[in-house]
């Protein structure tokens, strides 16, 4: 197989090639085409050999022989069929051996010479290669002529068949129909047909390119496009191209017009969105300091008031049990309202506008805002775990478990909050969800009890809460017990991460709630 990466390739001060990737496989039957000058034969002698890439690797099997034609013209006085037998340069090696063995007497060596020439094929050279001259057109008592006595035309046809007279793996052929009549270009094609090797070849002629060539390589803009079929195929296949890339234009520029008109309502917005920017951000400073004042209210009143007489799990005092479940409920609060009010930001803003155009694509602002939610509320969390250690002695029997946990649960209520961004128009309507839908899920979800407590019905209830699998598989993190098993949970937490990831991006991708 011939491959070709990432290969730059540079005429003077011509890029010829840029970051070229290709394959072609053993076999197969090419087409070289594109306009001229565009790098056809450049290419040609970069597979030859002749060229060296500037960048990239260029690789043939290394026992590969590549066969191409000369285009030199040739002058010597040998006859036709002399000159195309000299093309078989496996051949002519025999031969040149069996001279030096005759010569030194060597029995041995010339055994070993006329096994050589048997294997070249040395019976029949002579009758192949004349077949060569007739199906290129010469006539019988041109077989033995000197090469010097024929037009140059005539030359190059001869130097045509002695390119087929070469045994090769690859050939390379440049214009071989040039200096051809009709009967020679029918002939040449039944050849080409027939020959087992990998073949590309650079014509004009499209006739001659659909009858042999399964395969299409287009060379412009210092690029090489494959398209599979022959020359026909390729037209065909790349006026669809076109008709496609003009549409997608058209499209592109309806769209950015839309975007545009988008901008210039916002611009006539701006005190309106620099006041809806300043609520955004206050109440962001408001939910980082809430849930550590919080946390230590219930430890100072609640927690220390049922210190002793509650005992959840054996072993562990009632307050260090509420710890982790306050940590995790600041953790989630903050994720959701940092991908929620991040969201609505940039919405009252009309930075949301870089969203929906290039060069960052909706996966990237998806991935910026789910980190920013993560990053907070971890950093929350770590807050308020730091600012009740010193109330509450506490103990991380497993702390993977514990951050593994953390980061899930962050992942998912920050993707809930980017998807409550796109949903709400205002941003109250961020506070309703929050309040009555996180909030209640939050408290309902074990923070301050085990389930097991709780009547059969409500205990099934709580399975449904996707929240008690967070605290749940978070609390076993410090404790080593928990309701249910802790790699249930994770399952549970990670597949609503996903199914809420697949979703947003959709969203995004989409630009839904985000055009208007």
């Amino acid at each position: 197989m011939i491959t070709l990466r990432d290969v730059t390739l540079r005429r003077g001060a011509k890029v010829v090639l840029e970051r070229t990737n290709l394959s072609v496989h053993a076999g197969e039957k090419v087409g070289l085409v594109g306009r001229n000058g565009a790098g056809k034969s450049s290419l040609f002698a970069l597979l030859a050999g002749r060229l060296h890439a500037d960048k990239g690797d260029v690789e043939l099997p290394p026992r590969w022989r590549v066969g191409e034609v000369a285009q030199s013209m040739p002058e010597t006085a040998d006859g036709a069929t002399e000159f195309v037998l000299q093309g078989d340069d496996v051949l002519m090696r025999a031969q040149a051996q069996l001279i030096d063995a005759e010569s030194s007497g060597d029995g041995h060596a010339i055994a070993e010479a006329h096994l050589a020439l048997e294997e070249a094929g040395t019976f029949d050279a002579r009758a192949r290669a004349q077949a060569l001259l007739l199906g290129l057109g010469f006539r019988v008592e041109q077989l033995d002529a000197p090469v010097n006595s024929f037009s140059g035309g005539w030359r190059m046809r001869l130097q045509l068949a002695r390119a087929l007279m070469a045994p090769s793996d690859a050939l390379l052929l440049d214009e071989p129909t040039n200096h051809l009549d009709l009967d020679a270009l029918v002939w040449l094609e039944s050849w080409l047909g027939r020959y087992p090797g990998t073949l590309i070849v650079i014509s004009h002629d499209r006739e001659f390119l659909d009858a042999i060539t399964r395969v299409t390589l287009h060379v412009d803009a210092a690029r090489v496009d494959r398209y599979t079929g022959n020359y026909s195929a390729f037209e065909d296949a790349r006026a669809e191209r076109i008709e496609q890339a003009q549409s997608a234009f058209a499209k592109q520029q309806e769209r950015i017009a839309h975007l545009q008109r988008f901008i210039d309502r916002f611009k006539a917005k701006a005190t309106k969105a620099k006041q809806a920017q300043s609520r955004v951000k206050a109440l962001a400073r408001m939910e980082k300091l809430a849930p550590v004042l919080t946390a230590l209210l219930f430890l100072l009143v609640f927690a220390h008031t049922l210190r002793g007489r509650v005992e959840i799990f054996p072993g562990v005092d009632y307050a260090a049990f509420l710890v982790p479940g306050l940590a995790m409920m600041s953790v989630l609060q903050n994720a959701f309202a940092n991908g929620s009010s991040s969201l609505m930001q940039s919405k009252m803003t009309g930075n949301i506008i870089f969203v929906l155009l290039p060069p960052f694509s909706h996966r990237e602002f998806f991935a910026a805002y789910l980190l920013a939610s993560v990053a907070r509320g971890l950093v929350v969390g770590a807050g308020v775990f730091l600012a009740t250690f010193w109330l509450v002695p506490m103990r991380l029997d497993h702390p993977l478990w514990a951050l593994a946990f953390a980061l899930a649960s962050c992942g998912v209520l920050g993707v809930l909050g980017v998807i409550a961004g796109i949903y709400s128009d205002k941003v109250d309507e961020l506070a309703t969800f929050q309040n009555f839908v996180v909030l209640p899920l939050t408290f309902l979800s074990g923070v301050f009890y085990s389930i097991h407590s709780l009547p059969p019905f409500w205990q099934w209830l709580s399975h449904l809460n996707p929240i008690f699998y967070m605290v749940d598989g978070f609390r076993y993190g410090f404790f080593g017990q928990s309701d249910i098993s802790p790699w249930l949970s994770l399952a549970i937490v990670s597949a609503s991460f996903f199914a809420l990831s697949f979703f947003t991006l959709w969203l995004l991708r989409s630009g839904y709630k985000l055009r208007n």
